[in-house]
């Protein structure tokens, strides 16, 4: 299951902000895994410099995959998020279950 729950999250990267397409994947490559170790991994969102983030709710956690493949942690505790945007200006918007907030 978490195989699959990392492919379709690599599959949503192909999301492109800007005048220019930047290419995701090599089409000669094949998927890999980037991170292991989550519990429950959700709301992918990609920011305007192609880091992806995702949230690890049982886990409490927001984690960021850089383009280079390293990993970090942006927030801990994440208030239990379970979905992540961005806006226009590039800020960082949460769906935290835990504070009752969108």
């Amino acid at each position: 299951m978490y195989k699959l729950v990392c492919y379709t999250v690599l599959l949503m990267i192909v999301r492109c902000t800007g005048k220019e397409e930047i290419p995701i994947f090599d089409p000669d490559s094949s998927p890999q895994i980037l991170f292991s170790g989550g519990k429950l991994t959700e709301g992918p969102s990609v920011d305007q410099a192609g880091h992806l983030y995702f949230s690890d709710q049982p886990n409490d956690i927001i984690r960021r995959i850089n383009r280079d493949g390293t990993l970090d942690t942006v927030l801990y505790p994440s208030g239990v998020t379970n979905g992540i945007a961005f806006d226009e200006q590039g800020r960082m918007l949460l769906c935290q279950a835990s504070r009752n907030q969108p």
